[in-house]
């Protein structure tokens, strides 16, 4: 086990025999390892990457919130979240409406919903833009964030049964600015998560309505020691408050313990473009520092960004970044935190004005080990609802070469992304159990679409979810690590979300036709590290953070 050789672990296979136990040394809290197998994949000949579930279309229709003094707020509506409210194992559904009602739905476990009509997060007269996911509380079951648009977002709390209550305003999450994405990360490693809110602007009652009025600032929520939340929005650089912000992530991109924050900004000609702040750890006084360092590390683009995904895409062992926008492209890391753009250079199209791209992805759909492409594209409702057909665009997807750095274009006739619509947020998770992450889309004025990955034969996969104890429940922020046949693999759950979307933690792994694979690693954000020598391919596996001091 190298390094962490003296970290003893309680492994249980779950359904594989009698558990193993090995007796931890005085004084260490080992954690824990559940592995179990996945489903087995359904496989659709002839359907290409993706195929559409069995069952009747959701129940749902994402409304516009369209006012013709504000000519942006149909733009950011679509928003949904990914979760397990009821803690069995299966995603639920959560899709946001910027007029009419919010909706939940719960997952039969085949990738087949039913509406749920009591959970309490309906909220009519909203005009939501977003929605986010995370065990915020460490209680074990997964909270959602409502970012609502000119009015108070709302943090729904749940009781473990699908039930939710709203409860911003007593935990102190005071903010009506309009609000159109949200990070979750424990900055100061407390194993609490904050909050990092990215807020675009004012329009409402322009005289120039093709030019919007004032950047709202981004915020920033740190937990307290009594649960709530603290505004610590200026703690950060004034950058952040005069952008027009879309997406923001986190990543400790040098390793050197310090989370950076990277984003995409919309109006970046006019105004900011994308933003990389380094992280300089706190000042004597605690408060957090930071310098801007875009130019410096190579990340930049100013054309309106849109979107952002975070993957190994050439699988040189380091982060590499996708934004999407007025045009697509990837920054690649060189190896030491700075990155070049090799959008073209990997396949992308070429910069097209009249395109605009949202929700964007990455995924492993042929579990070969590289990561592959998928987002969606559509225009602005300049003039609003009552011409639909000529905003409509097309939906994306790149297969990866495995090992080379092109992204070969792939068409999606056929399935259920094929053709056009007015597509808005796109975002993966695992839908029916069997490992591969699939596609849940949203699609203005019209029912949401999911589309499931068709896995290819003898291709598996490795689900890792995490349990924090010192860390943040979730494990946000760590670093998973797995060695497989096509080389190390990395993952980093929770460091940023699709546009306008909230997704669990949990990370796939392809591992092709191998049996077994291993090690697996976590480097967790307290500073543990925990390690499983092997894991059989097409299997899930829990880890619960050692809490113990090593």
């Amino acid at each position: 086990m190298g390094d962490v050789g003296r970290l003893f672990l309680l492994l249980v296979i779950v359904g594989c025999g009698a558990p193993e136990e090995l007796p931890p040394p005085p004084g260490d809290d080992p954690g824990t390892v559940e592995i179990e197998p996945l489903e087995d994949p359904v496989r659709i000949a002839g359907s290409g990457v993706f195929f559409a579930p069995a069952g009747a279309p959701i129940d749902h229709v994402t409304r516009l919130a369209w006012d013709v003094e504000d000519r942006w707020l149909d733009d950011f509506t679509g928003g949904f979240a990914v979760l397990d409210c009821d803690g069995d194992g299966d995603l639920d559904l959560l899709f946001t409406s910027g007029d009419g009602e919010h909706s939940l739905h719960r997952n039969a476990g085949d990738a087949t919903f039913e509406r749920v009509d009591d959970a309490g997060v309906a909220f009519p007269g909203d005009a939501t833009a977003s929605a986010s996911v995370a065990d915020f509380d460490n209680d074990g079951d997964s909270d959602v964030l409502l970012l609502v648009q000119f009015g108070p977002n709302r943090l729904l709390v749940n009781d473990g049964a699908c039930r939710f209550e709203d409860q911003a305003d007593a935990l102190g999450l005071h903010d009506a600015h309009r609000s159109l994405h949200a990070t979750w990360v424990d900055l100061d490693r407390d194993g609490q998560l904050d909050l990092y809110l990215t807020n675009w602007a004012s329009a409402v009652g322009e005289d120039q309505p093709d030019v919007p009025a004032d950047p709202h600032p981004d915020r920033l929520w740190l937990r307290s020691p009594d649960g709530g939340f603290v505004d610590a929005t200026d703690q950060l650089l004034a950058d952040t408050a005069e952008a027009f912000g879309m997406v923001s992530g986190f990543l400790d991109v040098p390793a050197d313990g310090d989370f950076e924050l990277i984003q995409t900004n919309d109006r970046g000609g006019l105004f900011v473009g994308n933003r990389l702040f380094d992280n300089l750890g706190p000042d004597a006084d605690g408060r957090l520092q930071w310098e801007d360092v875009t130019e410096a590390r190579g990340f930049v683009s100013d054309p309106d960004g849109m979107g952002l995904a975070f993957g190994d895409i050439d699988g040189d062992g380091h982060v590499d970044i996708f934004n999407s926008g007025n045009f697509e492209t990837v920054f690649r890391n060189l190896g030491d935190g700075s990155f070049v753009d090799v959008g073209l250079a990997a396949g992308l199209d070429s910069p097209d004005p009249t395109s605009l791209s949202w929700g964007g992805s990455l995924l492993d759909v042929d579990a070969d080990g590289a990561l592959d492409l998928v987002f969606v594209r559509s225009s602005f409702w300049d003039l609003g609802p009552d011409f639909p057909p000529q905003y409509e665009d097309v939906a994306r997807f790149f297969r990866n070469t495995n090992g080379s750095p092109e992204l070969v274009a792939q068409t999606l006739q056929g399935t259920p992304l094929g053709g056009e619509a007015n597509w808005r947020a796109a975002a993966v998770a695992d839908l029916n159990g069997d490992g591969f992450e699939d596609l849940v889309i949203s699609v203005v004025e019209e029912a949401p679409r999911i589309a499931l990955t068709n896995p290819p034969d003898g291709g598996y996969v490795v689900q890792v979810e995490l349990v924090g104890t010192l860390s943040n429940r979730d494990g946000r922020g760590s670093v998973v690590e797995l060695e497989t046949p096509s080389g190390t693999q990395l993952r980093w759950p929770g460091a940023v979300e699709a546009y306008s979307t909230g997704t669990p933690a949990t990370v796939a792994f392809g591992v092709g036709s191998a049996s077994s694979v291993g090690p697996l690693r976590v480097q967790w954000p307290s500073g543990q590290v925990q390690e499983v020598a092997t894991v059989p391919a097409g299997s899930r596996v829990v880890l619960v953070e050692p809490s113990g001091a090593l």
